[in-house]
């Protein structure tokens, strides 16, 4: 063999892909016969793939790096509770060989965690800030959320609580109020134009929050990202609900007004970023799946509805300190943050009008 080298081909990363996936379905299966797969690109946080099998199609995901186990254990427990109570609507967890609800393996000095779930049927139409869908969808959307809020009611988790969105919005104060430019950027511009403006938005809405005995308002498991861009569509019906990365416990109250925040929001439009409308059909749509499902008693309180408007400018807070952790910790797009920063401006405007 003198003089003669031998040609070793990288691995390209669909044949990474490829083999890290393999690996994992080897946890839940007997010689599993891996046909295709197929990533999913809308997500944020977690690595998807769709998983053809012999057997049929499976969703796998391998969770953002960096999350605890006992995060897992508690998201995991919400579905099977959810699985439980036939909620058909949230996508079954397939347990591994060794009857666990997910795998987890060493990559170099990074521990990644992988669950393994039955493919939802039904389409992708929608992302979460291009909520342009038909009132008919709309109002289906809500019906979803409170067959959720309804099933979730009796889960009691093992899990440490922690603070409500009025002591959260403290945390956003201090967060910005540390905050330094650190490039040129159409995002930090913005920002930092703006930056008291939406200081004094916090404080205000603490101030709202603290005067309105919010801590005495119904508590459960939210799901905390309730938009189009997390359900699934045939005709106009929702046929799968997912993602509970933000799930955690808060007042059911804030959940709807998260969900109003997402779902009836116009983007485009600088005067009017809320659409009155679609927020009436979807509160209108929540309370009658409740009264539906005999859970008169569920509905939204004559409190929570007074609440709504000030829990929606929270959550409008939470997404602005969601959009400054993205942007200080991880290559974003630019353009597409300052969108985002953009919107929120907008509906504080819109309040304080």
């Amino acid at each position: 063999m003198r003089g003669k080298k031998l040609s070793i081909k990288p691995l390209n990363v669909e044949e990474i892909e490829r083999e890290e996936v393999q690996t994992v379905l080897n946890e839940y299966f007997q010689d599993p016969l891996l046909e295709e797969i197929e990533r999913n690109t809308r997500g944020f946080l977690n690595v998807c793939w769709k998983v053809k099998l012999k057997k049929g199609n499976f969703f796998l995901r391998r969770y953002r790096v960096g999350i605890k186990k006992d995060r897992i254990v508690f998201e995991h427990s919400l579905i099977q509770h959810l699985n439980k109570k036939n909620f058909t609507k949230i996508p079954k967890l397939l347990q591994t060989l060794n009857n666990k609800t997910f795998v987890e393996r060493f990559v170099g000095q990074r521990k990644l965690f992988y669950a393994l779930f039955e493919y939802a049927e039904g389409e992708d139409r929608y992302v979460w800030d291009r909520p342009n869908c038909s009132d008919v969808e709309l109002k289906n959307a809500a019906k979803t959320l409170a067959e959720y809020h309804a099933f979730i009611y009796e889960f009691k988790p093992k899990y440490k609580e922690g603070p409500l969105i009025d002591k959260l919005i403290l945390q956003y104060r201090r967060k910005i109020m540390k905050l330094k430019p650190r490039r040129r950027s159409m995002f930090e511009t913005l920002l930092f134009n703006h930056k008291d403006k939406i200081l004094k938005e916090i404080n205000l809405v603490y101030e709202l929050l603290k005067k309105s005995s919010y801590n005495a308002l119904p508590r459960i498991v939210i799901h905390g990202d309730f938009h189009l861009g997390n359900m699934k569509f045939i005709n106009d019906e929702v046929t799968a609900l997912f993602d509970f990365d933000w799930a955690r416990i808060e007042t059911r109250a804030y959940d709807v007004a998260m969900a109003l925040l997402y779902n009836c929001s116009k983007w485009e439009e600088r005067r009017n970023p809320i659409d009155l409308h679609k927020l009436t059909l979807f509160l209108d749509a929540y309370e009658e799946k409740l009264k539906n499902l005999k859970m008169s008693w569920w509905r939204l309180s004559g409190k929570e509805c007074t609440l709504i408007p000030i829990l929606i400018r929270a959550a409008n807070l939470y997404l602005i300190d969601w959009a400054c952790d993205d942007f200080y910790n991880k290559k974003v797009n630019d353009k597409e943050y300052y969108r985002y920063l953009k919107h929120n401006l907008n509906i504080i405007e819109w309040f304080n009008e």
